[in-house]
């Protein structure tokens, strides 16, 4: 998440209000932060993990800025600012700005998402019943969440806000949907357009003209389903901004933003879901982005008490139709040298087979002329009796079936 406090905020600044900050905070706030290092070995299987269904993340017109230079209004203090003074404006350093993307009706960007102004057939994610819309996504590097104390990259986030908007039953109205971004020599498609839209003119900050991107949302999420969540916090510190409204103190980590700067613990406020799979991009596009944070814009990891629930893999299934040998002729009698026949065979994936003959332990010994092809030719070395050929055929998975055909010869 985006932060929105200058970074040159001095902290003995706030000394003197310390005691009645850190009394007006909710103790169970101390319990969830954001973000946090996912350790599998500690994570909770989860029984019955949401079902996210993303609605109209198809092709999208995006306002991009750097919020760098912006500004953000904050309350002194709690509830609406009663004297005038109380609403405060802040500006974003650039250790505290990213990247954003807001959805918009047309390339024109006069109508843009947010809080107050839900767009018609906009973007959103359902989350079994509940509706949240897609206000915005943004980029940090490093990645903000890490894996076993691997950080990626980068980490995208896509911040939705719930449909009747901070009136949350649950005291939660944000769900952010995570995406790692690793370098690779092949990158995704569809982020690296989005780049590529950008590069002639990255907007390197706030006054920089906002730039119109039309990108495919369906295409920055990777394949499958998130793999990881739980529930924690923003990574900044809000006021305003998230709602129209200063967060609760009823809510962990609400306040005045001022209360928030001292206990370090931000408005508990969102759902996340993290992918394992990551998106690609190049070395040369990570440091194109790297160029306009060269401080890094993520927030250091913090602990993090409550469960943190597992998607479990899917069990492995065997294909519809597997591989299968087929050795022919079955239990023939022959008085001479016999071709054998494997193209009744058949492969999982409908690809080519390789076919591999042999005789098999324990029976009579027989010559195998060609016993890498379809239709070998067998001939009968030892004289009368029963002879067992067995075939091998592998597809192209590397998946193996085998068969065995027995051939009596009775001699001329």
């Amino acid at each position: 998440m985006k932060r929105i406090f200058p970074a040159t905020l001095a902290f003995r600044s706030l000394a003197p209000i310390l005691l009645v900050s850190c009394i007006c905070l909710p103790a169970v706030a101390q319990e969830e932060q954001t973000p946090i290092n996912i350790e599998r070995a500690k994570t909770t299987k989860d029984a019955t993990p949401p079902v996210i269904t993303f609605n109209n993340y198809g092709f999208t017109d995006l306002k991009v800025e750097n919020t760098f230079g912006a500004t953000e209004k904050f309350y002194n203090a709690t509830g609406n600012p009663t004297v005038p003074g109380d609403l405060k404006t802040v500006v974003i350093n650039n250790e505290w700005a990213t990247l954003k993307a807001t959805p918009c009706t047309d390339g024109t960007l006069t109508t843009c998402a947010n809080y107050a102004k839900l767009l018609p057939n906009g973007p959103s994610i359902s989350v079994d019943t509940k509706q949240y819309v897609l206000q915005q996504f943004h980029f940090h590097t490093p990645s903000e969440h890490t894996v076993d104390g691997k950080r990626p990259a980068m980490e995208l986030h896509f911040v939705h806000l719930l449909n009747n908007g901070c009136a949350a039953d649950d005291h939660r109205p944000g769900a952010v949907v995570g995406v790692f971004i690793e370098e690779s020599t092949t990158p995704d498609p569809e982020i690296t357009k989005f780049f590529n839209t950008l590069s002639a003119s990255w907007p390197a900050n706030n006054a920089a003209k906002a730039q119109y991107v039309r990108t495919n949302l369906a295409a920055l999420l990777p394949a499958g389903k998130f793999k990881w969540r739980y529930d924690g916090g923003l990574t900044a510190p809000t006021g305003a901004g998230l709602c129209g409204v200063v967060i609760p103190e009823s809510i962990p980590g609400g306040g005045s933003v001022t209360q928030q700067l001292v206990s370090g613990v931000f408005p508990e406020v969102v759902h996340w879901f993290l992918y394992e799979q990551s998106l690609k991009l190049t070395s040369g596009q990570i440091a194109q982005f790297k160029a306009l944070f060269p401080e890094g814009n993520a927030r250091a990891v913090k602990e993090n008490i409550n469960p943190v629930y597992e998607t479990p893999a899917p069990p492995s299934q065997a294909p519809a139709n597997p591989t299968k040998a087929v050795a022919n002729p079955k239990n023939a009698s022959v008085t001479g040298a016999i071709a054998l026949d494997g193209s009744a065979s058949v492969a999982s994936d409908g690809k080519a087979l390789t076919y591999s003959w042999k005789v098999a332990p324990g029976g009579k010994n027989a010559s195998i002329l060609n016993a890498n092809s379809v239709n070998p030719l067998v001939q009968f070395a030892e004289g009368y009796g029963y002879y067992n050929i067995e075939l091998t055929v592998t597809d192209s998975t590397g998946a193996q079936a085998k068969d065995t055909t027995s051939i009596l010869y009775v001699g001329r």
